[in-house]
């Protein structure tokens, strides 16, 4: 089967140029219009976000990410997993929740805060255009007995899909249900009509699809991740 490991669609990279700046990326996989580049100065503690809603947007994050990830790049590193490192994290995530909170109404801020925060969690994300849906479900079902307690019930996993997991996961904690242990599994299809079926064939196994037990509730075209979780217990 052709399916890869992706890494999170967050990552962090600090400037040799200028050792004030760092970036923040937050890389769709699903559309550029949800893609964000956060610019951090550290002695300012300020905060430019650049959206690849605009055609401006697009193009600056473009030329960063061709730069950032080029193997002879030597302007930009990505920040990594060591003590240091974290500490960095932490500090950039102070300066953007700073300026969340005193501009309530800027709503780039606050989505990359979120995408902030969720790297904290433990999602992953499969990659699984190149498979039909039944191999895809089949799959999520073998991960299920992997990663999940072999003796749950199906309905206690909640299946669904969207563009951004990390918003739709935001809006199931405040509108449904805990997720157990921050855990979700997410796999990105090559369409919105693979995923819808995916989600379908889980339904009919038991799985929670929400709504009426139907696939594809609210679903828009860039909807193309299907992604499964095991729900918490209500308080």
């Amino acid at each position: 089967m052709k399916i890869s490991r992706l890494d999170k669609p967050i990552s962090y990279w600090s400037d040799n140029k200028n050792e004030n700046v760092f970036y923040v990326l937050y890389q769709s996989f699903t559309t550029w219009d949800k893609t964000l580049l956060g610019v951090i100065k550290l002695h300012e503690e300020s905060l430019d976000i650049y959206s690849g809603e605009s055609k401006e947007g697009r193009e600056f994050i473009s030329s960063f990410m061709t730069e950032a990830y080029s193997p002879i790049s030597v302007r930009y590193l990505n920040v990594g997993d060591s003590y240091i490192d974290h500490q960095i994290k932490k500090h950039l995530h102070d300066i953007v929740t700073n300026i969340s909170n005193d501009n309530s109404q800027k709503y780039m801020v606050k989505q990359l805060l979120l995408h902030m925060e969720s790297d904290d969690c433990q999602y992953t994300y499969t990659e699984v255009k190149g498979i039909s849906a039944e191999e895809i479900a089949k799959l999520m079902e073998q991960h299920r007995y992997i990663y999940f307690k072999s003796e749950d019930l199906n309905k206690s996993f909640y299946c669904g899909i969207t563009n951004d997991v990390d918003i739709r996961m935001d809006q199931h904690r405040r509108d449904d249900f805990p997720i157990e242990d921050d855990h979700v599994r997410a796999y990105v299809c090559a369409n919105v009509e693979v995923a819808k079926q995916v989600e379908g064939l889980l339904g009919a196994k038991g799985y929670d699809i929400g709504g009426q037990n139907a696939a594809g509730n609210g679903a828009v075209e860039t909807s193309c991740i299907v992604y499964f979780l095991k729900k918490g217990e209500l308080m």
